[in-house]
């Protein structure tokens, strides 16, 4: 089974579909966590193919992996995905590929590595490298940070607890400190510019950019 996981809040609706459109045909399954709505979206309504879990955000982007928490499915392929990305035509298919060839690992399209300890999460003088989902990448190599919303792995591959989720909107951080505790590699996948495309729309970066303290002791813990 192939699952789609997407984690959304009502003023992104319009996005969401064009995120949805663009994965139509490729998974079986849309998981979609509904952070702060006060009913299903029209669009989403009498669809065998959605399976909907409303939430009240108190974990924000972390609402992707819920299903992965909670669900015992033990041959599914999980594919977190952000309700601001445009996903190509081949983005399964080709993800499928990189997980044949690392069937235990967490892969992504984009992510960081530090000189560790950190003193800013967000600032480039603590990083050693980024590899942008939206350029091209050459290598695939091990990182330390995965961008969760261009992520995907097994299950099993890694152990998450709903209540581990300590913080919103950190879900990469949150990642990372999984896949370090239980010694997963996290990989940078290969891929070319403007494969993936990002939709214009204020995240979480521009919110906390020049407030990261607890993105710092956090990852330092």
């Amino acid at each position: 089974m192939i699952i789609a996981n997407i984690a959304t809040i009502p003023e992104r609706e319009e996005l969401l579909k064009k995120t949805i459109k663009s994965l139509e045909g490729q998974v079986e399954v849309f998981f979609i966590c509904l952070n702060g709505h006060k009913s299903t979206p029209e669009f989403l309504k009498n669809r065998p193919d959605v399976m909907i879990h409303m939430d009240n955000n108190t974990r924000g982007d972390a609402g992707k992996f819920w299903l992965y928490c909670f669900a015992h499915l033990h041959f599914a392929k999980w594919f977190f995905c952000d309700d601001d990305i445009i996903y190509p035509k081949d983005y399964i298919s080709r993800s499928l590929d990189f997980l044949d060839e690392y069937p235990n690992e967490v892969l992504t399209y984009h992510g960081k590595t530090f000189k560790k300890p950190i003193t800013r999460y967000y600032s480039s003088r603590d990083r050693l490298r980024v590899f942008h989902c939206t350029q091209k990448v050459l290598d695939c190599e091990v990182i330390d940070v995965p961008g969760s919303g261009v992520m995907f792995m097994n299950s099993g591959t890694l152990k998450m607890n709903w209540g581990n989720f300590k913080h919103p909107n950190m879900a990469d951080i949150w990642i990372y400190k999984f896949t370090q505790k239980q010694g997963v590699n996290v990989r940078i996948c290969p891929h070319d510019s403007n494969w993936i495309i990002a939709q214009q729309s204020k995240g979480i970066y521009e919110d906390n950019v020049d407030n990261d303290s607890l993105q710092v002791e956090v990852f330092n813990s």
